[in-house]
């Protein structure tokens, strides 16, 4: 639930922003009207107290008192609403409706995008909801972008009087200075495959021992687990890994707040035997692992343009912060003879851990329409380890488990 509260705030948010902003003219082009003589076109790059800043072949100083009219054309961002509906559709129905049933936290669904035929535990097909995103979430950014022409232009009239002159100009100078403004407060969310520590500890040492990955957690002849009940196998792609809010200090240098799953996939493995000599028996071992973590964080970040293009960025991230964790570890065997099964024999493993933590990240993002940004990110959270009893009736040793992990995925950002 918490989860998905941020769903819904960030993409009504992003919605409200996307769709409302008022249109302004493109860096200060305009065409500028001298009381005597021809129109020219050229960047306002400033309003001063008894000048105007511009730029045309080279800098010029124009005296306001020499200027009777300007006009700034205000052109349309075409496909802006349709774009961003639609990135926010898919995300949201991936969210809802291509995640996996019972997992501690929403990773896609294993193999959903592996054949179009597959279909979740909701009863939706990939298919249906990569149409489903695109078409609603477009269809809604499309109805809601209100602005139906292609361009559109302002005009500034100089010289009526000494009062309407003032507050022309004042209009004028809050238009280029709003322009020019970096935008200060930054909102993220990031999806991503989170690399494993303990999927990938435990498989090395199990698949030695012959088990294999299963995706029935749950077994009559083993006994049974609440919380093993109705899950579904998940990939390690986690559609909400992380979500921040960040307040621009200065050009470069951003502090903020981020909320972080350190969540892995759920995992079951299993392994089975059969013995003649004694008389036809049999026995499934089967182990189950879960492991959460939630973070919350204090953050800094630098941010950087690449090259001469200001639209692509890179960000480098560090912060510190608090993560609670735990690990559950349950080992389980049965036997069999002449097709009864016996008891089974289980064994847990259990522990939770509140403590310090660390992050690092680093992306680089492309901003689109000046208020919304999609990119490539990685972050490694550091939350400390434990180290889990063995297990011998199922074959698994003491083991040193970490409960930080990485990621490799996307962002989706609005700015404003």
């Amino acid at each position: 639930m918490q989860r998905l509260i941020i769903i819904i705030a960030f993409t009504t948010l992003f919605n409200g922003e996307s769709f409302s902003q008022t249109p302004t003219p493109e860096k200060g082009y305009a065409l500028i009207f001298p009381k005597g003589g021809d129109g020219y076109s050229a960047q306002i790059l400033r309003v001063e107290k008894d000048s105007v800043i511009i730029f045309t072949n080279e800098l010029k100083y124009v005296a306001k008192k020499d200027i009777g009219k300007i006009t700034s054309r205000i052109p349309k961002q075409t496909g802006k609403g349709f774009v961003i509906g639609s990135t926010l559709g898919l995300y949201t129905c991936n969210y809802l409706f291509g995640t996996a049933n019972g997992q501690p936290s929403p990773f896609l669904a294993a193999s959903i995008y592996e054949n179009s035929n597959y279909r979740n535990t909701s009863g939706y097909s990939v298919a249906g909801i990569i149409l489903m995103g695109f078409l609603v979430g477009g269809g809604i950014g499309y109805l809601t972008d209100a602005n139906p022409t292609t361009s559109s232009s302002e005009t500034y009239l100089f010289g009526v009087n000494d009062g309407e002159t003032a507050k022309e100009w004042e209009r004028l100078s809050d238009v280029v200075e709003s322009k020019q403004s970096t935008k200060k407060i930054h909102l993220t969310i990031a999806a991503g495959n989170v690399i494993a520590n303990t999927h990938n500890e435990l498989h090395s040492q199990l698949t030695a021992q012959g088990y294999t990955r299963n995706s029935n957690y749950y077994s009559d002849h083993l006994g049974s687990y609440d919380e093993f009940r109705d899950i579904q196998e998940a990939s390690r792609f986690n559609w909400l890994r992380t979500a921040a809010v960040q307040y621009s200090i200065t050009d470069h240098l951003l502090v903020g707040i981020a909320y972080a799953s350190l969540d892995e996939p759920i995992t079951s493995w299993v392994k089975f035997s059969s013995s003649q000599s004694q008389g036809d028996s049999s026995r499934i071992y089967r182990i189950r692992e879960k492991q959460t973590g939630t973070g919350w964080y204090v953050t800094g970040s630098y941010q950087h343009s690449i090259g001469k293009r200001k639209e692509f960025t890179f960000s480098a991230t560090a912060g510190l912060g608090y993560v609670h964790s735990h690990l559950n570890l349950y080992g389980d065997y049965a036997t069999s003879s002449n097709y009864s099964w016996g008891p089974a024999s289980t064994k847990e493993f259990y522990d939770d851990k509140k403590q310090l933590s660390g992050m690092l990240g680093g992306e680089v993002a492309y901003a689109f329409y000046d208020i919304y940004s999609f990119g490539i990110s990685s972050h490694y959270f550091f939350a400390g380890s434990t180290i889990s009893s063995p297990m011998p009736h199922v074959g698994l040793q003491e083991q040193k488990i970490n409960y930080g992990n990485g990621d490799i995925g996307f962002t989706i950002g609005v700015h404003f």
